[in-house]
């Protein structure tokens, strides 16, 4: 039996002001956030079905500022709640306003938003948070003051911020406000900042200042309450002439999902008028400051240590976490680093890989020591492994043949240790090779424990099994106990990483 379809209703609303709406400021104008709009029309849609699936929205269009008075009277809005099919209800928030000196009273729109979404057919996975390097780290107060100028009550992204060309990392802060009102999609505020992020990474990597228009779907897995940190991870998707569209993802400092945003939207509003900070903008032009170790290797992960999520520890399976509980706090962060991109490696080189959750992936021989990749199904012996961590980054590399990896900061503590690692002909290469003396001990000091992991044997074994020939910046000779064989150097931020792939 076909029931008549409802018609929609409109009728006033009061919107709510707080205090620390005044700083929510764009070009010199108080405007209600998105976020806000979209907490109305929730409370709105509630109020006329107390069961509205409001935390399930698609369609979502931020169509023109709505201004916040000087005062603290609230807004005299209209909602419009229009039902759908299978109990969707399209919603549009909206204000009177005189047209011209005509003193024609019409509506204008400022936000509209379909609830009542399909559920999210495939719910991001924990390693889903994970952001391959390298990486810009920005600084939150940098962002807010010349990137996103929003007032205190609005600085809510927190560091670390970490910007890549594959997406940005972040944790968000949801302060405990007291003046809100109901919150049924949870704090306003952790969303808001997951956008602000999402604006530098189109500032750095687009060129482009841009503004929230819309989004496809959101989905309110478990509102987050105020007072409550989370962590996001965004993923970009496309750009065109007028903007750019992202994924968001927002968890739990313990993992659990709490946000999914499919297809946000940030747009030109100002159509180019306001001007990206020269700072801010991507320089590389994409350049792989890696690329000479990747054409090493069939498969190349670098991740930062900073970008891990606060929940990475359950990315390990049961062997990694018996290794972790032996391991110091840094020395462990290092561990979760290298075997977090160890998967993320196995997950790029295996279909297999690819479906299976991180951590049913194992990356740790039952020694406890040697890397690998193992996994139900997975023949055995696809490749070699290793891996390789400093104070800031973690990487790990895979051959079709035995091969190694290291990866050290720039400083002077590899000269100083020169008698200790290198031969005295070795010594005299340091000094004689062009190189700063600093920088040509160090790729000694990296060749030689890349060899060691390849050669699988104790570090001191490879200072005298292994003879550095000619000291190179990105290639350097060496001599494995008589056969000749190259190692591949590459710079980044004052790091030198080494590769070196055994000889057939």
């Amino acid at each position: 039996m076909n029931h008549p379809r409802r018609r929609p209703e409109t009728f006033p609303v009061a919107v709510p002001l707080r205090a620390a709406l005044r700083d929510h400021v764009v070009r010199g104008r108080t405007v209600l956030p998105a976020v806000e709009a979209l907490q109305t029309l929730a409370r709105a849609a509630l109020a006329r079905d107390a069961v509205a699936p409001v935390r399930r929205s698609s369609d979502a269009r931020f169509t023109r500022f709505l201004d916040v008075p000087p005062d603290d009277v609230p807004i005299d809005a209209l909602v419009e709640l229009d039902p759908g099919p299978d109990r969707t209800v399209a919603a549009t928030l909206s204000t009177r306003r005189a047209a011209g000196s005509s003193g024609v009273v019409r509506a204008c729109d400022h936000a509209r938003v379909v609830f009542g979404a399909p559920a999210e057919a495939a719910p991001p996975r924990l390693e889903d948070a994970l952001l391959p390097g390298p990486l810009f780290a920005l600084d939150p107060q940098r962002l807010y003051a010349e990137l996103v100028p929003f007032g205190p009550a609005f600085r809510n992204a927190r560091a670390p911020i970490l910007l890549g060309r594959a997406g940005a990392v972040a944790r968000l802060a949801a302060p405990d406000d007291a003046g809100a009102d109901s919150l049924p999609l949870g704090s306003p505020y952790s969303f808001d900042a997951a956008m602000h992020v999402a604006c530098a990474w189109a500032q750095r990597y687009h060129g482009r200042v841009l503004f929230p228009s819309a989004y496809g779907t959101r989905h309110v897995l478990e509102p987050i309450p105020p007072g409550h940190d989370t962590f996001c991870r965004i993923a970009p998707l496309a750009a065109d002439a007028d903007g750019a569209s992202f994924d968001v993802w927002i968890r739990a400092e313990d993992g659990a999902p709490r946000e999914v945003v499919r297809a946000l939207r940030l747009s030109d509003l100002f159509h180019g008028e306001v001007a990206v900070p020269p700072w801010i903008r991507a320089v590389d032009s994409g350049a792989d400051p890696l690329a000479p170790l990747r054409e090493a290797c069939a498969g190349l992960v670098l991740l930062e240590l900073d970008a891990l999520p606060p929940f990475a520890e359950r990315l390990l399976t049961a062997r990694e976490r018996a290794r972790l509980a032996d391991l110091g706090a840094d020395r462990g962060r290092s561990f979760v680093a290298a075997r977090a991109a160890l998967k993320l490696l196995a997950r790029e080189l295996y279909p297999k890989a690819a479906a299976a959750p991180a951590e049913t992936i194992e990356t740790v021989w039952p020694d406890g020591t040697h890397p690998t990749v193992e996994l139900a199904g997975l023949p055995d012996g696809l490749h070699s492994f290793a891996a390789a961590h400093d104070e800031r980054f973690a990487v790990a590399v895979a051959g079709d043949r035995p091969l190694g990896v290291d990866c050290e900061p720039v400083t002077g503590r590899a000269l100083r240790g020169t008698r200790m690692f290198a031969s005295e002909e070795e010594r005299r290469r340091i000094g004689d090779c062009g190189l700063d003396p600093q920088e040509a001990a160090l790729l000694v000091w990296t060749t030689k424990e890349a060899a060691a992991k390849a050669l699988d044997v104790p570090l001191a074994a490879a200072w005298r099994a292994v003879e550095v020939t000619r000291i190179g910046a990105e290639f350097s000779d060496i001599l494995l106990d008589g056969r000749p064989a190259t190692a591949r150097h590459a710079h980044l931020d004052d790091h030198i990483f080494t590769v070196l792939v055994l000889p057939e």
